[in-house]
């Protein structure tokens, strides 16, 4: 090619470069102040529109996927975890059930435990208290006698009998004649001297008191049918468990006159006062 093409050419070039190199220079920048005169309807000459390679595209839709990929796999271990955890907490729940069933068998075995302790514990003390009121003494009053002497005192006797099964130690027995209602019980006084003995089972002893004042008004001819004494005493013994025990009596005495000579006592056990631990 001659030389002048080549100078033709190349002049071409360089004032389309430029022309181009002048439109960038000129072209508005948004954060510079415009130059009087600038035209607001300046066009940039061409659009500028961004397309993505194939393999761009591809590496986009890739990611994308494996994103989605990876939020779906979280999401999806999320929710096992939640059944996980759900299943465990009714695991759980079921394994208190028999904690509980066990608690509350062991509430009633100790319930019925203690129940049959205090049955054995009465059952026992049944048998103790049968066995001493089998095997204990028992000091009672058997009957009253009644005597008359040359002076007209009468002399009533008690008769005590044991009739348990074992002996009763230091017995002790008073016997009292008064002619009022004794509103109290008799007592031993462990002052006085009282004789003291063993009786054994089956086994009777007397203590007699006299009754002074009727021999004085029989003297007197002053005896009817409205005179009337008390017989009253008690028997303190110990029986072979060691407990001390009471007997305590009471009797009423009743005058019945024959004749201004004759009479007839008679001895009743009275409604109250008689009784014996």
């Amino acid at each position: 090619m001659p030389s002048r093409y080549w100078s033709i050419l190349g002049l071409c070039l360089a004032l389309a470069s430029g022309e181009v190199w002048g439109q960038e220079q000129d072209y508005p920048n948004p954060s510079s102040q415009a130059e009087p005169g600038y035209g607001e309807s300046f066009r940039a000459p061409f659009p500028v529109v961004i397309v993505q390679s194939d393999d761009d595209a591809s590496k986009e839709q890739e990611g994308e996927t494996k994103s989605d990929a990876h939020e779906a796999a979280d999401l999806l271990a999320q929710q096992q975890a939640a059944l996980a955890a759900e299943r465990a907490a009714i695991a759980a729940e079921r394994q208190l059930d028999p904690i509980w069933w066990s608690v509350l068998l062991s509430g009633v075995a100790a319930i019925v435990s203690v129940g049959a302790l205090v049955l054995g514990f009465s059952t026992q003390w049944t048998i103790i208290r049968t066995s001493r009121a089998e095997l204990r003494a028992y000091v009672s009053v058997r009957d009253f006698t009644v005597t008359v002497g040359e002076d007209k005192c009468p002399e009533i006797t008690v008769n005590f009998k044991n009739t348990g099964n074992t002996p009763a130690y230091n017995l002790r027995s008073r016997v009292v004649l008064s002619t009022i209602d004794p509103p109290f019980a008799t007592t031993i006084d462990e002052s006085e001297p009282y004789s003291m003995f063993d009786l054994g089972a089956d086994q009777g002893v007397r203590s007699t008191a006299r009754w002074l004042e009727f021999g004085e008004l029989f003297r007197q001819r002053k005896i009817d049918n409205n005179v009337k004494a008390w017989l009253h005493g008690v028997a303190a013994y110990r029986d072979v468990f060691g407990i001390q025990r009471h007997t305590w009596f009471k009797a009423d005495l009743t005058v019945e006159m024959k004749d201004s000579w004759r009479f007839a006592i008679h001895v009743t056990t009275s409604k109250d006062g008689n009784r014996s631990t």
